[in-house]
């Protein structure tokens, strides 16, 4: 590799001007339509952890633990781990599309699996939140792929 002439090394660096500031700033704040399916998954997770921690304290059900509850800890706990990674990421206004591809995946490996084996991840059946959860599933799911979708395609521009 040859040297300049000056001795000295150039590189073309420029600081980033308003314009490209403001386009990566852009980038990374979420558009109407992403809040709103952000305010959905946020109720959505939030439901999950209440039904979750409602099982867990034992208020619903009077029979024996479930001898898959750790199945259904570990869900829970990728759900909330997920959705706070992607919360982070949004607040420090960083890409999260990624992190959206992965929960949408890991999502619907579990949805597959449960619709495969027919063992319902929602373990109180005899609650009503478990009923909307169960109904509203599909669209949980079909909101997070659309968003993963949408999300990779205005950080790949």
């Amino acid at each position: 590799m040859g040297r300049p002439i000056d001795g000295n090394a150039h590189f073309d660096i420029h600081p980033a001007t308003v314009k490209e500031r403001r386009r990566y700033r852009d980038l990374n704040l979420l558009t109407r339509l992403e809040r709103f399916m952000y305010a959905f998954l946020a109720a959505y997770v939030c439901c999950l952890l209440g039904l979750h921690a409602l099982y867990y304290a034992g208020i619903f059900t009077a029979m024996e633990r479930d001898p898959s509850s750790i199945i259904h800890a570990t869900r829970t706990t990728f759900v909330c781990i997920f959705f706070t990674l992607i919360s982070l990421q949004i607040a420090r206004r960083r890409p999260s599309g990624l992190l959206i591809v992965a929960a949408a995946s890991y999502s619907s490996a579990t949805f597959i699996e449960d619709f495969l084996v027919l063992e319902s991840s929602f373990f109180l059946p005899e609650n009503p939140m478990a009923g909307v959860l169960y109904a509203l599933r599909p669209l949980f799911l079909l909101m997070l792929v659309y968003w993963a979708v949408r999300r990779r395609s205005i950080e790949a521009t």
